[in-house]
C-alpha cells in the first residue's frame, strides 16, 4: 500500500498540479511585491546588495508592464516536486491502510490493463454535489482500484466488502479497466492487442471504440 501511495502521486498529472499551484502563488507574490514604486525600489536595492545582477536602468513601469503581460513562467525545482510527492504519498498511504481490501481475479481469458496513472479512484456513493467535486482517498463512498498484473487486482473501500477474494466477469473487468484508462494521460498498457472497457451507457466496448472517442493508438514491439 505504501508503493500504491507512491504510484498515486508519481504521475504527470500530479507533477503538473504542483507546478501550477507553485506558479500561481509565485506570480501573486510577484504582483504584490511590485504593486507600487516604493516597494519596487526597496526590492531592487535589496537584490543589488545581495549581489544579484539587477541593472539600475530597469524602471518600475517596465517591470510592472512585464508582470501584467504575464509572459513569464515559474519553474518548480526537482527537489520541491520530490518533497511534495513523498509528503502526499505518506498521507494517501494512511488512508489506504484504513480501507477494506479485496483481491479480484479476471475471469477466463479476460485481462486487466494498466496506464501511466494506474491507481483508480471513483465514487461509489457520490454526494449531491459530486458534479463539482472529485473523489478523495480519504473520502467515504469511494473505491480505489489497483491492477497488480493482467489477471489480478485490488479493490479497496471504507465500506464492508462482500468477499476477500472475488472473480470479475466481463462487465466487472471492463469497469475495473475504466478506472485506469480514464485517468491516463499518455499511455495505456495491455498485454494483448485488445482490451475491454465500459462506456457511459454501461455497455462493454473494445480498443477501437475507445480510441475512436478518446484519441489515437501507437503499438510498440515488446
Amino acid at each position: 500500500l505504501s508503493f500504491t501511495g507512491l504510484l498515486a502521486v508519481r504521475t504527470p498529472g500530479f507533477r503538473q498540479k504542483i507546478s501550477n499551484f507553485n506558479e500561481e502563488v509565485a506570480k501573486k507574490v510577484v504582483a504584490l511585491s511590485f504593486a507600487d514604486k516604493s516597494r519596487f525600489e526597496m526590492i531592487k536595492a535589496r537584490l543589488q546588495r545581495e549581489g544579484k545582477d539587477i541593472s539600475d536602468d530597469i524602471t518600475f513601469e517596465e517591470m510592472k508592464n512585464f508582470i501584467e503581460r504575464d509572459q513569464f513562467q515559474v519553474a518548480t525545482p526537482q527537489n520541491d516536486h520530490l518533497m511534495a510527492m513523498l509528503h502526499s504519498a505518506s498521507g494517501i498511504t494512511d488512508c489506504l491502510l484504513c480501507r477494506n481490501w479485496a483481491i479480484v481475479v479476471a475471469d477466463n481469458d479476460l485481462e486487466f490493463v494498466c496506464s501511466d496513472n494506474p491507481v483508480g479512484l471513483i465514487w461509489t456513493k457520490p454526494p449531491p454535489d459530486s458534479f463539482w467535486s472529485s473523489p478523495g482517498f480519504g473520502v467515504l463512498g469511494t473505491e480505489v482500484t489497483i491492477p497488480l498484473s493482467k489477471k489480478v487486482g485490488l479493490i479497496g473501500t471504507f465500506e464492508p466488502l462482500p468477499c476477500i477474494v472475488g472473480v470479475l466477469d466481463e462487465k466487472g473487468v471492463a469497469g475495473f479497466n475504466n478506472t485506469s484508462v480514464m485517468r491516463s494521460r499518455r499511455f495505456i498498457y495491455s498485454s494483448s492487442q485488445d482490451f475491454i472497457w465500459r462506456k457511459e451507457d454501461g455497455k462493454v466496448a473494445k480498443l477501437d471504440e475507445y480510441f475512436d472517442i478518446h484519441g489515437t493508438v501507437k503499438e510498440e514491439e515488446p
